[in-house]
C-alpha cells in the first residue's frame, strides 16, 4: 500500500552585506550605498536623520554636519525569507570656511578705514546667510599709530556646517602729506 505525503518547501534565508561605516564632509557629492544581498534581490535603506543625509534610491545625498544610521534592509520574497537589517553610521564632517581679513592702509593721522573680511569655501550655494554668527575685525591701529605695520585679526562666527578658519591681514600707516 502507498501512503502519499507532502514535500514543504520553505523560504530560503538570506543575509546582507553592508559597509560599517560611511564618511563625508557637508557638500560632498551623493554617496553611493552598497549593500549586497544574499538572494540577489534589491536592497531598501533608511536614514535615521534625513537633515544630516537623505536617501534617494542607492544613493545618501549630504544634507548637514552630524551623525545619522543607515539601515539597509531585504524584507524578503516568497522564496527567500527576510534579512535580518544591517546599520552603517555616516559622519558628515563640517565642511572647511575661510575667514580672510583684507590687507589695508592709512595715511598717519587718518581715521582707521573700514576693515573688510572674504568668507572662502561655501558649498551648495550658500552665503554668509548660513552662519550663525558673524565674524569680528579688529587692529589694535588708531588714527595717531606711528608709520609702520599693524596686524588685522579675524576671530569667531559659527556655522552649523562648517569649520571655520581665520586669516590675518596687515594694516599699513603710511606717513602723511605735510
Amino acid at each position: 500500500s502507498h501512503q502519499p505525503a507532502t514535500l514543504v518547501v520553505e523560504a530560503t534565508t538570506q543575509a546582507l552585506a553592508f559597509v560599517a561605516d560611511l564618511n563625508a564632509t557637508y557638500g560632498d557629492v551623493p554617496l553611493d550605498l552598497n549593500a549586497t544581498a544574499s538572494s540577489g534581490q534589491p536592497v531598501s535603506y533608511a536614514s535615521s536623520d534625513s537633515s544630516v543625509v537623505e536617501v534617494n534610491g542607492a544613493q545618501l545625498i549630504v544634507r548637514g554636519a552630524g551623525s545619522a544610521v543607515v539601515t539597509a534592509s531585504q524584507g524578503g520574497t516568497a522564496n527567500y525569507g527576510p534579512a535580518p537589517d544591517l546599520n552603517a553610521t555616516v559622519q558628515v564632517d563640517p565642511a572647511p570656511l575661510s575667514v580672510v581679513a583684507h590687507a589695508a592702509s592709512k595715511a598717519y593721522l587718518e581715521s582707521v578705514p573700514q576693515l573688510p573680511y572674504g568668507l572662502v569655501g561655501f558649498v551648495n550655494d550658500e552665503n554668509a546667510s548660513a552662519l550663525t554668527s558673524l565674524p569680528t575685525i579688529e587692529t589694535n591701529a588708531t588714527a595717531s599709530s606711528p608709520v609702520g605695520s599693524y596686524a588685522i585679526t579675524v576671530s569667531g562666527g559659527t556655522a552649523d556646517d562648517y569649520l571655520l578658519s581665520h586669516q590675518p591681514a596687515t594694516l599699513v600707516v603710511e606717513a602723511t602729506t605735510q
